[in-house]
């Protein structure tokens, strides 16, 4: 899973762009956003993160973001997901309720159960 990572702070901020966007979709923010420490993300199958199968499971994504979050030590953080990356942001606000602080969805794709 590809990211990248601005400023230096305690307050972390992870973002998820929208569907065939990358991970600088959120650039223009890390300037104004001074005060976090900032994660944008590449989604599965854009930007720099591939993955070897066609569909992303739930177990894997937790098991993606799980590693990524040990790896940075990363404990509490606050989210964003615009349009199709608000999924994954609302993921982690139910996957991991105490690491998230706050959600904000900027016009967020539909939600609906998947089979």
């Amino acid at each position: 899973m590809a990211y990248t990572i601005s400023g230096r702070s305690d307050l972390k901020l992870l973002s998820f762009h929208s569907f065939g966007q990358d991970c600088y979709a959120f650039d223009q923010y890390h300037q104004k956003l001074i005060e976090f420490q900032i994660y944008s993300f590449d989604l599965i199958f854009h930007g720099e993160s591939l993955y070897p199968e066609k569909k992303l499971s739930q177990k894997n994504w937790f098991t993606i973001m799980s590693m990524s979050f040990e790896h940075e030590q990363i404990k509490k953080f606050c989210v964003t997901g615009f349009s199709l990356g608000g999924r994954f942001a609302v993921f982690l606000a139910i996957y991991f309720p105490t690491y998230v602080t706050q959600l904000i969805l900027i016009a967020p794709d539909g939600f609906y159960k998947s089979q």
